[in-house]
Parts: structure tokens; sequence; C-alpha cells
């Protein structure tokens, strides 16, 4: 990797993530379309990626702090107008405990890095990832919002693998091409690796899915004999 960017830009990088993790699950209905199916796809896609280069460069409980408070606190304001008397009471419990699992992640993160260095850490992101999303579906007080996975919902050529891992099975190779990203803004040129496979796998998945799904669904075709031959 090259040299550690500014402060300044580092946390720069983490508001520019929260709000993008925010944008990404943004009411899309009226612009319908492909707008609505694609733009929170595309949004999760790079999203996580400036956290997770800012978190490379060290500090990390100030940078979760900050993420997790911008993306929660506008990512949960619909509670706000969901109902009048005690939707700031939710708001406000949404974020508090979206705030707290965050820590979660960052937590991990940040020893990993110390104990192994950046360019471990970021290998492993997208495993310690879809682990703290397995993680916030199984503690009490579980808050599975705003899964970079969900974006997806109106894709269904994407979200096939659910079928047989649950939403993880998606959130995994989306954080592997946000750490892809990551690397690329940290200036390390091997994300492209990372980004380079995920894709052809993706795609890959999506194709044998679209000739399944044709083939069970393709009528068998008769046979029949013309000018003495079968075909």
């Amino acid at each position: 990797m090259t040299s550690t960017p500014p402060r300044r830009r580092q946390r720069g990088w983490v508001v520019l993530s929260a709000l993008l993790m925010a944008l990404a699950f943004l009411p899309y209905d009226r612009l319908g379309g492909w707008v609505e199916a694609w733009l929170p796809a595309a949004l999760v896609l790079c999203a996580p990626a400036p956290y997770l280069a800012a978190m490379a460069c060290g500090g990390g409980f100030r940078r979760t702090l900050l993420f997790a408070a911008v993306w929660w606190m506008l990512g949960s304001v619909w509670l706000l107008d969901f109902d009048p008397e005690f939707g700031p009471f939710a708001w406000l419990a949404a974020v508090g405990v979206g705030t707290g699992l965050t820590f979660a992640l960052g937590l991990a993160l940040a020893v990993i890095r110390q104990r192994r260095g950046a360019a471990f850490m970021l290998a492993w992101s997208p495993v310690v990832w879809t682990g703290w999303e397995v993680l916030r579906t199984w503690t009490p007080a579980g808050l599975p919002w705003f899964a970079p996975a969900h974006a997806f919902w109106k894709l269904p050529v994407f979200y096939q693998i659910a079928e047989y891992t649950g939403y993880f099975g998606l959130s995994l190779p989306i954080a592997v091409v946000n750490a892809g990203f990551a690397r690329l803004l940290l200036g390390d040129r091997g994300g492209r690796r990372e980004l380079a496979w995920t894709g052809a796998g993706r795609c890959g998945w999506a194709w044998c899915r679209r000739t399944s799904r044709w083939r069970r669904r393709s009528p068998a075709r008769p046979m029949s004999c013309s000018s003495g031959t079968w075909r």
C-alpha cells in the first residue's frame, strides 16, 4: 500500500461511506423502472469501501462512532414520521442499538489491523462484515436492518443464491467488492483482483440460474419423422 492519506481525507471517507449507506435504502419506488432496481444495488457495491479504507489506516473507535452515528441517524429517519407520538423514541432507540452493534464491527476490524496489519484486515473484512450481519440477527437486541444484500431485492437474478445461504451468501461477495474498492482507494492495485473474481463469479452464477430456469420451463420438443429420419 502507498503512504497513509491525511486524517481529514480519512474522516471524509467515513462520512461519505455513511451517506452512501443511508442513500442506498431510501424509497425509490416513485422513480420506478431500472432506477428503483439498480440504484440501491450500485450504491451498496461501493458504500462500505471508504469506511474500510479509513479503518485500514487506523483510529477505529472515533471513525466507527462517526460512521455509525451518521448512517443510523439518516437511515432511521423514517421512524420520525411513522408515529407522531412514539416516532422520536423509536428513532433514538434504533440509532442507539444500531450504533452499539456497529461498534462490534469496528472493534473486530481494529483488532485485526493492530495484530495482523492493514492488508490482512482488508483481506478478511468480507468475512468479518458477513459475520457481523449474522451476529445482528442473533443478538437479543438484534437489528438486521440495512444489510447490503437487501438492496438487491428488485434483482432476482442476483439474489437466487439466498435460496441456499440466506441473504448472507449475497452479502459476502458484496463485501468482497467493497474490499477491492477500499484497496484501490489506498493505492493498492491488487484490489482489481477482488473486483474481477467477484464480478466473474456473480455473472457465472446468474448465467447458471438463468440457464437452469430456462431448461425447466422449456417444453420438451416432440420428435417427428420426415424423409425417413427422426429429429
